[in-house]
């Protein structure tokens, strides 16, 4: 075979970096770095020196496809949740259990995926659910954003063993990325806050294996802004879940089901229709980066006619992501590419050094009722702000290119209540309503 490069020398990363000085002209190397999140930075250019190790995450995922998850609320009558379901959607988020039989009359829960959400008082008794709805009771979450101190493991525990045939574990790590939280942080809080839940669960069973555990539980995090970095965010949520349950002596290949919740923390009421260019974005960044379940949620509007049909291209967003894009169709996209290699390996080796300090704070619930995961978020989503009013991220419609036919309506922050973990909402904090 005839070999065409022999010709050419190999040049070392210091001689390659002097070359990029002379072609900048006068501008620094750093101009080449790039930081598209607090706490990453990736240069403009690769080399073999920079010695970005691959990761192959191809069949982590069972299917390539995804679940097109439908938040459900109590008051939807079961002709609707019929008619979602045969519009293509493959997933209910369900929010009552009173009217569950009435709503979902006719749904045939084992053909599709389904998870209904049970408050402190719905777990602690026990009721009759259908074994193929994951039910969600996630303590930590609750006490995050209702600012409460005290979380009952042994309550959680419990209502884990009454509910022994259902898939009955979830993290609602989509919490603190819509708080404002980086990614960095989100990776780390989420993988501290599972641990919480198996430490409790495998607590004085040494020979316990945590597989069963693993196969009922459902991770979700939020998607935001930042498309690549939500790429190699869910490829890093499952390289950081294999190093996690090797703390517990588990190597085989059972993973949780990973979920994907858009953010709603740059939607904005102002120049409503760019919500759904973000809920687009969001989406196929969450699928790209390998998520199982993909809900994409939507800004609620005071025009009902304009959240019908918000609501309607918010469901299409996923079928046209996987019947005419056909991105079910590739195993991990983003694998070889030095972009999302480099994000992915700095958000794995800092989000683990996160999840480590958390540990050694005492866990995630002891941190969090020291203060400091609310203190560290609130940090970040104060410097998201800063970056929207100094222009540094571009939030259309907002802080750049106002809709001149519309008036700009002044939207109030939500107010903190004790140590409430609230959502950011980065339109409410926009000093300047001039364009």
């Amino acid at each position: 075979m005839e070999k065409r490069f022999d010709e050419f020398s190999s040049v070392s990363l210091s001689e390659f970096e002097a070359q990029l000085v002379k072609d900048l002209r006068g501008k620094p190397l750093e101009f080449l770095t790039n930081s598209p999140e607090d706490g990453i930075e990736v240069t403009a250019y690769s080399h073999k020196e920079h010695n970005i190790a691959p990761n192959n995450l191809a069949g982590l995922r069972p299917s390539k496809g995804w679940v097109i998850r439908k938040e459900i609320s109590a008051d939807t009558g079961n002709k609707t949740v019929l008619e979602y379901l045969n519009a293509g959607v493959t997933g209910l988020g369900l929010h009552s259990l009173e009217n569950l039989s009435s709503q979902n009359k006719d749904v045939l829960f084992q053909h599709i995926y389904a998870d209904l959400k049970l408050d402190a008082k719905s777990a602690a008794g026990h009721h009759e659910i259908n074994e193929n709805i994951h039910l969600i009771f996630d303590p930590i979450a609750d006490a995050m954003l209702d600012g409460e101190d005290l979380v009952d493991l042994d309550n959680f525990v419990n209502y884990v063993s009454r509910y022994d045939n259902h898939n009955s574990i979830s993290v609602d790590g989509s919490i603190y990325g819509n708080a404002g939280a980086t990614s960095i942080q989100e990776l780390g809080m989420s993988l501290a806050h599972f641990n919480e839940y198996l430490n409790a669960l495998t607590k004085g069973k040494d020979d316990a294996s945590i597989a069963p555990l693993i196969q009922k539980s459902v991770l979700n995090l939020s998607v935001t802004e930042n498309y690549f970095v939500n790429i190699a965010k869910f490829r890093a949520l499952r390289i950081l879940l294999k190093s996690l349950f090797e703390g517990y002596d588990y190597t085989g290949g059972t993973q949780p089901k990973i979920g994907a919740k858009t953010s709603s923390r740059t939607y904005a009421v102002n120049d409503a229709n760019n919500n759904l260019l973000r809920a687009t974005t969001q989406g196929m960044s969450a699928v790209l980066g390998g998520c199982d379940v993909l809900t994409v949620n939507t800004e609620k509007l005071d025009d009902t006619e304009l959240n019908s049909i918000h609501e309607r291209i918010g469901k299409n967003i996923s079928l046209v992501l996987q019947e005419e894009a056909h991105l079910d169709k590739v195993d991990d996209p983003g694998a070889g590419s030095y972009y999302i290699e480099k994000i992915t390996n700095i958000l794995v080796e800092e989000g683990w050094k996160l999840f480590l300090s958390i540990e050694e704070e005492g866990g995630l619930i002891a941190s969090m009722n020291a203060g400091n995961i609310h203190t560290s978020i609130k940090k970040s989503a104060d410097k998201l702000i800063e970056r929207l009013n100094t222009a540094k991220i571009t939030l259309l419609g907002i802080n750049k290119f106002q809709n001149s036919m519309e008036e700009y309506k002044t939207i109030k922050p939500l107010e903190a209540t004790g140590k409430a973990l609230l959502p950011l909402k980065l339109e409410a904090h926009y000093s300047s309503v001039e364009a």
